[in-house]
């Protein structure tokens, strides 16, 4: 099964600081994300104006809602992200690791788009492949996917509100 979601949310810094900072930056952040208690970058390669990213997320535990807690290793993953500093656009796909390898894997797409000098609108699309089938109940894929859009849409905010990036 397939979860789609899309989650849109304006900001009050220009785009191409907030893309950098997304890219660049994100391991500095950690202490002020509400669902992650820790991000690895494993491989930083840049190439004319793309960047390839490999980093590994370990969420904070409390942030699991109690009814999905015993899923918890599905939520540590790999995320392996090409960065277009031209379009400003990150492509990435997340995969557990390193358990549960199978069980899913999120195809997505983040564009930071400039509405102003001063305002960007960040719009993500995900599609969340659920290879484990029959043995993840829909309910709980439902709870994942909603997880997954909070958790980014709280990370935006958490970056923009402790980011010492200039507006």
């Amino acid at each position: 099964m397939v979860y789609t979601c899309n989650s849109n949310i304006r900001v009050g810094i220009n785009a191409t600081r907030i893309f950098l900072s997304y890219r660049d930056d994100l391991e500095n952040h950690v202490d002020n994300l509400t669902f992650v208690s820790d991000i690895e970058l494993v491989d930083y390669e840049n190439e004319e104006h793309l960047t390839k990213i490999t980093r590994l997320w370990t969420p904070d535990n409390k942030m699991i809602p109690h009814t999905i807690r015993s899923y918890g290793a599905m939520f540590k993953y790999k995320d392996e992200a090409v960065w277009d500093e031209i379009n400003l656009r990150v492509l990435f796909v997340i995969k557990p690791y390193p358990y549960l390898t199978n069980m899913y894997e999120i195809n997505g797409k983040t564009q930071f788009i400039y509405v102003s000098e001063n305002e960007t609108e960040i719009r993500n699309h995900l599609e969340i492949n659920f290879i484990g089938g029959s043995v993840i109940p829909s309910t709980v894929e439902e709870m994942f996917g909603k997880l997954i859009v909070n958790a980014i849409e709280q990370t935006t905010r958490d970056i923009i509100t402790n980011s010492d990036t200039d507006k």
